[in-house]
């Protein structure tokens, strides 16, 4: 049986690996905790993600990255209800910091990319149509 096959051997034998990296990153512990497990709730629906991939290791860090960045980016203009004061305004600012715009360049360097990839991989007539 192939390690991809085996979700439950690919969870033990990484999950320290990457719980150590999440919090390594900065994030809580029950943030990282659960990010984790959204990684693996996904690989057990799909199983089929593991067989591409050839390095498993380098597959989940990168994943656990990503999903805490999403997390991330979904709670970062939230302010939690224990610190709001009826009495008081909330304000509605935007700001903009510069690992804002790094991880959006990034994201559209990686479309570009992705988009070129798939480009190259059509015949001259698929890309004319």
């Amino acid at each position: 049986m192939k390690i991809e096959n085996d979700i439950a051997l690919v969870y033990n034998l990484y999950v320290d690996d990457l719980f150590t990296y999440g919090t390594y990153l900065g994030f809580n512990g029950e943030v990282v905790k659960d990010a984790i497990h959204d990684i693996f709730v996904k690989i057990t629906i799909d199983r089929d993600i593991l067989n591409d991939v050839s390095n498993i290791k380098f597959y989940l860090l990168r994943s656990l990255k990503n999903r805490l960045i999403d997390i991330y980016k979904r709670q970062k203009g939230q302010i939690p209800l224990e610190e709001i004061d009826a009495a008081v305004e909330v304000p509605f600012n935007i700001h903009v910091n510069v690992e804002d715009l790094i991880i959006e360049r990034e994201e559209k360097i990686q479309i570009k990319a992705d988009i070129e990839q798939m480009l190259n991989a059509l015949t001259d007539r698929q890309r004319e149509i």
